[in-house]
């Protein structure tokens, strides 16, 4: 279930649905935020962790074992749509990571960062995964959506 964490919502939360993505034709709301232009990391986090939407940075434990690379997050990674009664979602590109120099255990999801390193929004998995080394997990049609 993707949530917004109570950061993302401050940064987001311009004045309406479509500035809270970076959707909006107005430059100036487009300039001061939207999640869009907000976040630059997907990351993956661990069980350990704790996944609520009133949090503060750092609370996401990245999984221990091998390594694997962040992804780099774009505006052009986002597909934005509008939906019936004007929800408006963006839909985030596929990312893989990959195992590397070992296993990653005991992944739970992935969850984005500004710049600053703060978590602006999160996904959790239904369970609990381990990759062996080569192994590897897409985050794949990562929603957020704003009814």
């Amino acid at each position: 279930m993707p949530s917004l964490t109570q950061y993302g919502q401050q940064l987001g939360l311009i004045d309406d649905r479509r500035a809270l993505l970076g959707l909006s034709t107005s430059p100036a709301q487009v300039d001061q935020g939207g999640i869009a232009h907000i976040v630059t990391k997907l990351k993956l986090y661990d069980n350990t962790s704790t996944a609520t939407k009133i949090m503060s940075s750092n609370l996401f434990n990245t999984p221990g074992g091998g390594g694997y690379s962040d992804k780099t997050i774009a505006k052009a990674n986002w597909t934005p749509s509008v939906g019936g009664g004007n929800d408006v979602e963006m839909v985030l590109a596929n990312q893989t990571f990959t195992a590397t120099g070992g296993a990653i255990n005991n992944v739970q999801g992935a969850f984005l960062t500004d710049p600053a390193n703060n978590e602006c929004a999160f996904w959790e998995r239904s369970s609990v995964v381990t990759l062996a080394l080569g192994d590897s997990i897409t985050a794949d049609t990562l929603t957020i959506r704003i009814v």
